[in-house]
């Protein structure tokens, strides 16, 4: 006798009571939305504060690990949840695009952009020799090896630094 009006279209995917039951405050229909997926990113606590709302993000997810999607992260939780002694805190992503093949429940390798730098040369860290905080790198120019002061624009996670000090196509050595 009553209607039940949801506040956005989706499917139904289960429903936990049957007919003749007395409804509790529990939930008891799952409504998944047809269009408006949101990622939930669980961030341990040492990197909790690298992150912003408004940073970029880029996914692979395990059901199509070819496919690199995008989004951006709306929502940091302020509440940590304990898992295995580790305090994490959700992070809510939302994504710029939506997938046909995207399901619910779906595992994701997510990496949140910190920091970017456009247009700059990039080299292995191994090429680079920190000294009391100066940067340098050994250079050849012919045969000739110099050591070349340069500046470090951002440290990446994946073993490249970017910088400025060089030019495209010069040529660096590792050092010994």
């Amino acid at each position: 006798d009553r209607v039940l009006r949801a506040p956005f279209s989706g499917t139904i995917t289960e429903i936990d009571i049957l007919p003749g039951e007395t409804v509790t405050m529990a939930p008891i229909v799952n409504l998944l939305a047809a269009s408006d997926f949101e990622v939930t990113a669980r961030i341990p606590e040492i990197d909790i504060g690298k992150l912003l709302v408004g940073q970029k993000v880029e996914m692979t997810f395990d059901a199509r690990d070819d496919e690199l999607l995008t989004g951006e992260i709306n929502f940091i939780s302020l509440k940590a949840t304990e898992i295995d002694g580790v305090a994490y805190y959700e992070a809510m992503i939302t994504m710029d695009q939506l997938p046909a093949w995207m399901r619910s429940g779906l595992n994701a390798d997510i990496e949140v952009i910190i920091e970017e730098e456009n247009g700059a040369l990039k080299i292995p860290k191994r090429f680079v020799t920190n000294t009391d905080g100066i940067y340098t790198v050994q250079q050849k120019n012919g045969e000739t090896i110099a050591t070349t002061t340069i500046q470090v624009l951002l440290e990446g996670n994946d073993g490249f630094f970017a910088l400025t000090g060089l030019s495209a196509g010069d040529t660096v050595v590792a050092p010994e």
